[in-house]
């Protein structure tokens, strides 16, 4: 066990970097480190090629949403990892790679502390969360029904974004996504 080692993210990074080719480890407990989300990215881009691991613990690793978002990911190529677990972590957001913990035993998460999914779904637990992101995955999700005020400055991104919204695909997706960091410390979403 690693827990409570002060790994930061270059020493989560030389985790990663042994860990893909490790065939031997079946838990690694990297909990209460300052691994934040450049750790946790370095450790699913070796998930995609180890084939060992079971058990991932990440409790209190200062990881977000990007950091989470690239490890739920990296379970489309990994099929020994069981469980994952991210509580006491700083991931308020989910998108539809969230739907790859599927397969697993167990994924604990801080549900309650959830922004996107509503919070009236994903208290609801595991569950309720993956058939919202399912449906939001197919667009039948009541999305279009909502409506988003972007308020901030100019040049915040807020156009863009909302383009983005708009139109759908890989382009879109990908748009939003080097967006997201700095258009949620620069503008203000107030839903009405």
């Amino acid at each position: 066990t690693l827990s409570h080692s002060q790994v930061g993210e270059s020493g989560a990074m030389a985790v990663g970097s042994a860990l893909q080719h490790n065939t031997s480890l079946r838990n690694l407990d990297l909990s209460a480190n300052p691994i934040n989300d450049g750790g946790a990215i370095a450790i699913a881009d070796a998930l995609q090629h180890n084939a060992s691991l079971q058990q991932l613990e990440l409790t209190d690793s200062g990881i977000g949403d990007v950091g989470a978002a690239a490890l739920f990911a990296s379970l489309e190529h990994n099929t020994s990892l069981d469980e994952i677990d991210l509580r006491n972590c700083t991931v308020r957001s989910l998108g539809t790679e969230f739907l790859w913990t599927r397969r697993l035993t167990e994924c604990k998460l801080d549900f309650e502390k959830l922004v996107w999914p509503p919070p009236s779904i994903s208290i609801s637990g595991r569950d309720a969360t993956y058939l919202f992101l399912e449906a939001v995955k197919e667009r039948s999700s009541p999305l279009p029904r909502s409506r988003v005020m972007l308020v901030g400055d100019s040049g915040s991104g807020k156009t863009t974004f909302r383009t983005a919204l708009l139109f759908r695909g890989q382009a879109a997706r990908a748009t939003l996504q080097q967006l997201r960091v700095s258009i949620i410390q620069t503008i203000e979403l107030r839903w009405t």
